[in-house]
C-alpha cells in the first residue's frame, strides 16, 4: 500500500509542476528571456519547491534543529508563494486581465492550485520515502534493543533472597523425608518389671 501511495503522490506531484512549468516558461519573457532561457525560470522556481521539501524532509528524519527546520520551511513558502502569483499572473494575462468573466477567475483557480498541489504531494512523497523509514528503523531497533533487554534478564543468576529461600526450602523438603516413626528406648516401671515400649519384660540385670 506505501509503494501504491507513493506512485499516485508521484503522479499528481509531477503533473502540478509539469502545468506549473509551462506557464511560469512561458511568463519567462516578461523578464526578457528569449529562446531556452525562458526555460530556466521554472527550474528555479518550482525546482526550489522539490528541493527544500526534500531538505525538510531529511532535516525531520534526522532530528534536526527547529530553527533550521523553520528557516528552510519559511524559503519553501516564498518560493510556492512566488509560483502562484506567476501561475496566478500568467492565467490572467491569457484574459487579458479581465475578470469580468467567469472563465477568468476559474482559470486563475486552476493555475494557483498547479503549485500547491506540488507542493503538497511533494511533501507526501518525501514524508513516506524518509520519514515512516526512519519511523521504522527506529521502532525495529527499539524492539530489538528491548529483546536484548529481556534476554539479558533471563540470564542472570537468582537474588541471594532467592538462593536463601531455595536452600532453606531443600532443608525441609529433606528433614521431612528422613522424619519417621521413633521407638522409645525408655523403659516403664509395670508391676515391678520393666517392660518396653514394645510389651516385652526386662529384668532389672538384663536392663542395667
Amino acid at each position: 500500500m506505501a509503494i501504491l501511495a507513493i506512485v499516485l503522490v508521484t503522479v499528481i506531484m509531477v503533473a502540478s509542476f509539469v502545468f506549473s512549468y509551462v506557464a511560469i516558461m512561458d511568463s519567462g519573457r516578461w523578464a526578457g528571456a528569449v529562446g531556452w532561457v525562458q526555460a530556466l525560470a521554472p527550474l528555479f522556481i518550482d525546482g526550489a519547491i522539490v528541493t527544500y521539501t526534500l531538505a525538510l524532509a531529511i532535516y525531520e528524519s534526522r532530528g534536526e534543529d527547529r530553527k533550521v527546520r523553520r528557516r528552510t520551511r519559511r524559503r519553501l513558502w516564498a518560493y510556492t508563494l512566488a509560483s502562484v502569483v506567476l501561475n496566478a499572473a500568467h492565467a490572467a494575462a491569457f484574459w487579458d486581465w479581465d475578470f469580468s468573466r467567469m472563465e477568468a477567475w476559474f482559470g486563475a483557480l486552476i493555475a494557483v492550485l498547479a503549485p500547491l498541489a506540488a507542493l503538497g504531494a511533494a511533501e507526501e512523497v518525501m514524508h513516506l520515502a524518509f520519514v515512516n523509514a526512519s519511523a521504522q528503523q527506529s521502532e525495529e531497533l527499539s524492539e530489538e534493543v528491548e529483546g536484548e533487554a529481556e534476554a539479558t534478564r533471563e540470564s542472570l543468576p537468582e537474588t541471594p533472597d532467592e538462593d536463601w529461600r531455595h536452600v532453606l526450602a531443600t532443608i525441609e523438603e529433606s528433614a521431612d523425608e528422613s522424619a519417621g516413626p521413633q521407638t522409645s528406648e525408655v523403659p516403664v516401671v509395670v508391676g515391678g518389671a520393666f517392660l518396653a515400649e514394645n510389651g516385652k519384660e526386662l529384668r532389672d540385670d538384663e536392663h542395667f
